[in-house]
């Protein structure tokens, strides 16, 4: 007897040990319902009997296992015995390995977008005080210098400075239904809108004239 039936032997040993502890029987339990002695199926299990394994002690053993005598025999891998389940068995797998592959797909997809959300709510919540910083400089730089009203120019930054916080508090307000921002970001969202020159008759310098919207009516808004 060559290594190779030796090594052969021995894989179908361990073969039927692994099928038999898989139902839970005990060896002689399984002896008994084999036909064989529990001295003779330790050894085959044990790949210590080197003689001829009788062919229907596979058989039986297959049976009672329930797994293929091909899988005994280690000619196959997979020990299902019934073609049917075995096809149920694997279209099975393969939707649910194809369930894993698209949850893991949709997960990643879903970190995409918090990231993206993330960084989208990062800015409009930095617009908001930068803009109103933009708007306090205008206002103290027409302070001091009151010919600003009638600076060449002058009209459209007034007039852009308002769209901004415009577009800012619209943009807030949308987040804010889509709860992708806090309730406290209105308290950075009180529209301010760029001043308006309204210069009355006597006047040394122009009135000006800051309206802040209040944060009860922003709240309303939102509301």
């Amino acid at each position: 007897m060559d290594k190779g039936e030796i090594k052969t032997i021995k894989l179908v040993g361990a073969r039927m040990k692994e099928a038999r502890e898989l139902c839970r029987l005990k060896l002689y339990e399984a002896a008994q319902l084999i036909g064989l002695n529990t001295d003779k199926l330790e050894k085959i299990e044990g790949g210590t009997d080197f003689d001829a394994i009788p062919l229907s002690a596979i058989q039986r053993a297959a049976k009672i296992y329930d797994v293929s005598a091909d899988f005994l025999l280690c000619i196959s891998e997979d020990w299902e015995h019934d073609p049917v389940i075995r096809q149920q068995r694997d279209f099975l797998s393969h939707v649910q390995s194809k369930l894993v592959e698209t949850q893991a797909k949709t997960a990643a997809q879903l970190i995409q977008q918090q990231a993206e959300i993330n960084v989208i709510n990062d800015t409009v919540q930095s617009l908001a005080p930068a803009i109103k910083s933009i708007n306090d400089s205008v206002i103290r730089f027409w302070e001091i210098n009151p010919e600003f009203e009638t600076m060449l120019g002058s009209a459209p930054i007034v007039s852009r400075l308002e769209q901004a916080n415009k577009a800012v508090h619209r943009a807030t307000l949308a987040m804010l239904k889509q709860n992708l921002l806090p309730l406290d970001a209105l308290q950075d969202c009180a529209v301010v809108k760029a001043p308006i020159p309204k210069s009355n008759p006597g006047d040394s310098q122009p009135v000006i004239r800051i309206l802040l919207t209040p944060k009860a009516e922003t709240a309303a808004n939102y509301a």
